[in-house]
């Protein structure tokens, strides 16, 4: 058996080439197993990667599956579970077991493509290896869930995904700090108070928040579009316009940690004059989803962030004293 120096072995721990991807998951066996799978074929050497799960408190068959998997796997794979305290947390709880140099994470839904982590190295090659660099690569959807015109809206043009907008030789801004497929040196986070912000619980703006701390820090944001992710997880206009609506809700709280952000995400007493405008937005969502998902009739760019505006300002106007908490993903 051969053994490492210590000299040898912190060397190895500097490498900037070699990764650590975390997983917070919430009661998705069946997709993280394949997230794994997806991981394990991966063109970067394995001795270079490790991968972190962090179970959020699922209460479905996560715990077997990940189990059952690392028996068969030759990938380095940590399991870790934890009370349900929200993705934030989960992260954080990653960040601190992971032993790479550069952070990668991903989402418990969303496959990365094989040449995933060769992309995002190479990102981060082209410039440099800097330690202020962090690189989003592009998600797409699965294409066996047959995006409709509205799933490819929101993945392009906002809000989900703004890739349309996105330039490889233009630093990004804090909105596109997508952790479902994200890598940044972990030395990052030495320059602000803390990671991801736990009080926010939910699985919305956590990622945005600390993108805006870090890129305050000094954070230089980069667009690797060959880092492909594919999303697998349902959903249609009645769904992701429920989530706008929590969306909306929850920027209240993050406006009350960061009140310097009110001219992007409007002010309260704006959204409450608005609302009065959004009383029949229910018809509306009920009338697009139905042209979207029957018919899969594409619908005038406008209408749709017309929609998109209307549930966010509808959540905003009645998020103000929202307590903050958990909700179901």
């Amino acid at each position: 058996m051969s053994m490492t120096s210590p000299q040898n072995h912190a060397s190895e721990m500097a490498d900037p080439r070699r990764v650590s991807v975390v997983i917070p998951s919430y009661n998705r066996a069946q997709s993280l197993v394949a997230v794994l799978a997806a991981l394990e074929a991966q063109t970067v050497g394995r001795e270079r990667l490790e991968v972190l799960v962090v179970d959020d408190g699922s209460t479905d068959a996560t715990e077997a599956a990940v189990t059952d998997f690392r028996r068969r796997s030759s990938l380095d794979l940590t399991y870790l579970k934890q009370a349900n305290r929200g993705p934030a947390a989960a992260r954080n709880a990653g960040i601190a077991l992971a032993r790479h140099p550069l952070l990668v994470f991903l989402g418990d839904d969303t496959l990365p493509g094989r040449r995933f982590l060769e992309e995002h190295l190479a990102c981060h090659a082209r410039h440099g290896d800097s330690s202020d660099v962090a690189v989003v690569g592009y998600t797409t959807w699965a294409s066996h869930l047959r995006p409709t015109p509205f799933l490819k809206f929101i993945g392009e043009h906002g809000p989900q995904f703004h890739y349309a907008a996105a330039r490889e030789d233009v630093p990004l801004s804090w909105g596109f700090f997508y952790t479902s497929n994200l890598s940044l040196p972990r030395t990052l986070f030495d320059r602000v108070d803390f990671p991801f912000d736990e009080d926010l619980r939910n699985p919305l703006w956590e990622d945005s928040e600390l993108g805006y701390r870090l890129l305050r820090a000094g954070m230089r944001l980069h667009y690797a579009p060959r880092a492909v992710a594919y999303h697998d997880h349902p959903t249609d206009v009645k769904r992701f316009c429920r989530r706008l609506v929590e969306s909306g809700r929850f920027s209240r709280v993050l406006l009350e940690k960061h009140p310097e952000l009110e001219p992007q995400l409007r002010s309260t007493r704006q959204v409450r004059h608005l609302a009065r405008w959004v009383r029949g937005l229910g018809a509306l969502v009920a009338c697009v989803h139905f042209l979207d998902t029957c018919l899969r009739l594409p619908l005038p760019r406008p209408l749709y962030w017309a929609l998109v505006h209307a549930c966010y300002i509808r959540g905003a106007a009645s998020g103000s004293s929202i307590q903050w908490g958990c909700s179901p993903r």
